[in-house]
């Protein structure tokens, strides 16, 4: 894992606009472009490489989640390396980058949201030790509902 660079800017989009994620709440390759830009700024958007290619992307806010929590924002892995346990490894990543950066608190968290449509996601997630909280509807399109989840470590 890496740290993305401004140089990585278009394949990050194309990687986020193939997913489905992507289609559903980046319509506008314009605005996704714009938002990637202030990430990498911000040191938000990490990079998974294999044979020098990304493969997959994460993208968590530090204070994302109440000022205070960290936030997942997107995971992605590119299609044709689903299933090899990248996701997996990117989830293990976030949650020692953010152990490192919130060592003071007594109480660690990550929070995320989840499209109720992605039920893969959502298995995944209550795999790896996230919890439901509660659900959202139209938060941010219409006609769709997102699950708030928490890990707590």
């Amino acid at each position: 894992m890496e740290a993305a660079k401004k140089r990585d800017i278009d394949d990050i989009a194309n990687i986020i606009l193939e997913d489905e994620i992507g289609h559903t709440y980046y319509p506008n390759r314009s605005v996704l472009v714009s938002k990637l830009e202030d990430a990498i700024k911000q040191e938000e958007i990490f990079s998974y490489r294999l044979d020098d290619q990304i493969v997959g992307i994460i993208w968590y806010m530090e204070n994302g989640m109440f000022g205070f929590y960290s936030y997942l924002h997107i995971i992605i892995v590119r299609e044709g390396y689903k299933s090899r346990g990248i996701g997996l490894k990117m989830m293990e990543f976030l949650q020692s980058k953010v152990e490192e950066n919130n060592r003071k608190l007594l109480l660690k968290k990550i929070f995320l949201l989840v499209n109720s449509d992605n039920q893969r996601a959502f298995e995944f997630y209550t795999r790896i030790g996230y919890e439901f909280v509660c659900e959202f509807k139209q938060l941010f399109r219409k006609n769709k509902t997102e699950i708030l989840m928490v890990k707590f470590f």
